[in-house]
């Protein structure tokens, strides 16, 4: 089976606990972070830093990512990515509030079928 080649969004500490996780599992890669702060962790895991997260998925073929940037971003963040038929797993919490959870929920049944995205 191919590896699966994730992206890490967001470099802060539960950023950093994904990217350990990706690596220790034998059918994941993690393939780039996206923080436009910092470049510490992609040098750390010698994989390219986006500073832009349109730039991440204009130029990477991902199969995930993994969405660890401040809270108040999630949801924006997640609709992109799935608007790009990425897989998303976010961290807490999924969204700050019922408008927000509404939009993320309405964005995923528009984007995805049951299983993959359309």
């Amino acid at each position: 089976m191919k590896n699966k080649k994730i992206a890490i969004i967001g470099a802060g500490a539960m950023g950093k606990k994904h990217a350990q996780t990706i690596l220790k599992h034998p059918d994941t890669e993690l393939v780039a972070i996206c923080d436009p702060f910092s470049d510490v962790m992609a040098q750390e895991y010698h994989v390219p830093n986006y500073k832009n997260l349109q730039d991440l998925l204009n130029q990477m073929t991902l199969d995930g990512v993994v969405i660890a940037n401040p809270n108040h971003f999630h949801v924006s963040t997640a609709i992109q990515c799935m608007q790009h038929g990425v897989i998303c797993l976010l961290e807490k919490p999924l969204a700050l509030n019922t408008t927000e959870a509404l939009m993320l929920l309405q964005c995923t049944n528009s984007c995805w079928t049951s299983s993959s995205p359309q």
